[in-house]
């Protein structure tokens, strides 16, 4: 990879960490935003700033994510070759979803119960009321039937590595049936460049996941995590992305294109998701002009998400290619952790969630003092148990030496 490339690939590293730390943030601000029973504490009605918070972020975090996640899988194809970038997928991917499932149902299904009780939310039968709660966490999992089963936050690995094998044997297909010398690659790379070189990819990305957002079920993007069926408009949203941060590397010059412009898109994507979210304020409300004209509504609502959306990422893109477009150790620790941070996070969070939820203390405090205790715990866990040892190199591919050092 030569110079500018490597460069880049400094403020992308710091942009996955942001992304994967961000929703530790995100995942603590829930229960001040949703009823229990959908979280295992809640709040009803909503604060209003949780829930500003909760929607912008959701909007384009796990974009930002695939986009990358697209980006360094061909980079690393590049490098390696695609069987060593399967089997490094496969290691630190899906045998990481495989066994960290069912451990993580179990002690989320307890701390749930937990929440549920303290609460008030979960009424149990007396025949299961006086069970201990570990026991009420194993009989839930016998409540489900496949594919219904709940993928917890751990979704995303399974969508990685849905799309991750999709865009494998599409650019097999692709090769074999239009040929190795790939004009139509050429013409793709073309009208990839003057579309963000022309400063046109926030607007064409717009109207691509449009159709998508409007399929969805919710009013912004929703959550697969129902089941192991795929639902088709996620997995297409995240796939779009992933395919644009495919195309991304292999112009990586075209990076700084975005590092240009994202005061305004950063600024236009708060604007357009402020206005979006009153939009769906006012649907949830029963607003005479939601409810005389619900398709014009949802339209409304589904064509703000998804401008909100492409204007955050790209946005959020390009403060990172401008601002971190170097090595920093601390930004390099950060990036190396954040994969654990986020794997590990959620039993805690939703713990401490539950420890403050009779609190009366007003609810931002408790979701500061949420995040500080979880990044007291989870990094140094990190940098004791995970850095340099066996389960270090299972998730981050190699240990960390002594250094700090490790390739992309």
């Amino acid at each position: 990879m030569n110079a500018p490339a490597q460069v880049r690939f400094h403020a992308l590293d710091a942009l996955r960490a942001f992304a994967l730390l961000l929703g530790v943030c995100f995942h603590a601000a829930i229960s001040f935003t949703a009823p229990g029973g959908i979280w295992a504490v809640g709040t009803s009605p909503p604060e209003t700033f949780a829930a500003i918070f909760v929607y912008y972020v959701h909007t384009f975090r796990m974009e930002v994510f695939f986009l990358l996640a697209g980006f360094f899988a061909r980079l690393v194809i590049g490098r390696r070759g695609v069987w060593s970038f399967a089997r490094d997928r496969t290691v630190r991917i899906a045998l990481v979803f495989a066994v960290a499932l069912y451990p993580m149902k179990i002690v989320l299904a307890a701390i749930w119960i937990t929440g549920g009780r303290l609460t008030g939310w979960l009424k149990l039968p007396p025949e299961a009321a006086g069970l201990p709660t570990w026991k009420l966490a194993l009989g839930a999992q016998g409540l489900e039937h496949w594919p219904n089963i709940n993928l917890t936050h751990l979704w995303f690995l399974y969508y990685l590595m849905c799309i991750t094998a999709l865009a494998l044997v599409f650019r097999g297909l692709a090769t074999r049936v239009l040929g190795s010398g790939r004009p139509w690659g050429a013409r793709a790379d073309g009208a990839f460049r003057r579309i963000v070189a022309g400063g046109w990819s926030p607007w064409v990305l717009a109207l691509s996941v449009f159709p998508l957002v409007l399929l969805m079920k919710g009013t912004d993007v929703d959550t697969p995590d129902k089941g192991f069926g795929w639902h088709v408009p996620v997995l297409a949203l995240y796939a779009l992305f992933f395919a644009v941060g495919w195309m991304l590397q292999r112009q990586p010059e075209l990076v700084a294109a975005f590092g240009r412009r994202w005061p305004f898109l950063l600024l236009a994507s708060l604007a357009v998701g402020w206005f979006s979210i009153w939009c769906i304020g006012q649907h949830y409300a029963g607003a005479s002009w939601t409810t005389s004209h619900r398709h014009l509504a949802r339209v409304v609502i589904a064509a703000g998400t998804s401008l909100t959306m492409c204007l955050a990422v790209t946005g959020w893109l390009g403060l990172f290619v401008r601002c971190f477009d170097r090595a920093r150790p601390w930004v390099r620790y950060l990036a190396d952790s954040a994969y654990w941070v986020y794997l590990s996070h959620l039993p805690l969070v939703v713990a401490l969630q539950v420890a403050v939820a009779t609190w009366s203390t007003p609810w931002w405090a408790k979701w500061i003092l949420i995040n500080l205790i979880a990044a007291a715990v989870l990094f140094p866990s990190y940098h004791w148990f995970v850095r340099r040892t066996w389960l270090g190199l299972w998730i981050n591919g190699r240990r960390i030496p002594a250094n700090g050092y490790r390739e992309p």
